[in-house]
């Protein structure tokens, strides 16, 4: 369906990995050459790069440091400047809350491959973070990287002592969990649904004292001219909305063409206008989210059948196989 689409990251996503690299005695260049990237593109941080490269980048970097952690290391090297426009925008938000609605704003521009999520649930905030592009490589390090980055940003505001409630990460759990623990100051939950922070909703409207409500303003007005409604945005959106019903456990048609702001025939019209159908975008979706689980975490088959909508084991594994040519077993024995 979406094999077509190519999903992007900004290179400002890169900044601090040279050094890094170095640091663990390591030539960048030799590493950027094994996946097919330039290390000058690292002059230009606005540039576009595609995303499954980004990953493998990451992955190549793990590998070769010999770091599980390499993707949570380079998140202590990235801050607001990373972030270009929207990082300017964020450091003079009236609120966190505004922040936080900024950096959700970031990956909506800047990257068509992941979604971030501000959400309030019991007094508590979420913000949290999916992989949207269908069939990704291993994304443990991205993974560990966004949600470094927003924690540090959020410490930025609310001053270096804070900390979440807990952490949630859909991956396994590590080897060494020390850096986990360094980086995240809280309870860090492994194996699960999402990936997210979680923390006392008060903070939300916690005043930033140094904005500057004027200019914050104008990079919002600029901000805004920039974000296209495009194809690509449009799926991804549809896919994200999916992956949150799922979770949710309540995904329906209805549902999903009110999470992106559409009747339902005129969400019908939409998807069948760029060749597509529900049904279809359903399914593969899920599919797509089972491999995940199967690649990164340990979870049961049955709690992924359940997490994923089917009524019963037999009926994902039966659908798994027409899919992908083999059963969920085989493919977390085979995956990489």
């Amino acid at each position: 369906m979406e094999g077509g689409m190519e999903y992007t990251i900004r290179v400002g996503g890169l900044i601090g990995i040279a050094d890094l690299l170095r640091r663990f005695d390591v030539k960048p260049d030799h590493v950027f050459a094994q996946v097919g990237l330039d290390l000058n593109l690292l002059e230009t941080p606005d540039l576009k790069i595609s995303y499954r490269k980004f990953l493998d980048l990451l992955n190549t970097c793990s590998q070769v440091t010999k770091r599980e952690d390499f993707g949570l290391l380079l998140s202590n090297s990235q801050g607001f400047s990373m972030l270009g426009a929207v990082g300017f925008t964020m450091k003079e938000a009236p609120t966190i809350r505004a922040a936080l609605m900024d950096l959700c704003n970031f990956f909506k521009v800047h990257m068509n491959g992941a979604v971030a999520h501000l959400s309030e649930e019991h007094g508590l905030a979420i913000w949290s973070y999916r992989i949207l592009m269908p069939s990704p490589p291993d994304y443990r390090q991205q993974l560990s990287l966004a949600m470094g980055i927003g924690v540090r940003l959020i410490r930025r505001f609310a001053g270096e002592k804070w900390c979440p409630e807990s952490a949630y990460l859909e991956c396994r759990t590590p080897e060494n969990v020390a850096q986990y623990v360094s980086m995240f100051k809280c309870p860090i939950h492994f194996n699960q649904e999402i990936n997210a922070i979680v923390f006392d909703v008060k903070l939300l409207d916690q005043k930033i004292t140094t904005s500057n409500s004027h200019l914050y303003e104008i990079l919002s007005d600029y901000l805004a001219q920039k974000s296209v409604d495009t194809a690509n945005e449009f799926i991804g959106s549809v896919r994200a909305k999916i992956m949150k019903d799922l979770i949710d456990g309540e995904c329906t048609i209805d549902s999903v063409a009110s999470g992106v702001f559409m009747k339902r025939r005129t969400f019908q019209r939409k998807l069948s206008s760029l060749g597509m159908n529900y049904t279809d975008v359903l399914e593969e979706t899920r599919i797509d989210m089972a491999k995940r689980y199967l690649q990164l975490s340990d979870i049961s088959m049955t709690q992924i059948a359940d997490m994923l909508g089917y009524s019963e084991l037999a009926a994902f594994s039966r659908s798994f196989k027409r899919n992908t040519g083999s059963s969920p077993m085989q493919w977390r024995k085979t995956c990489p």
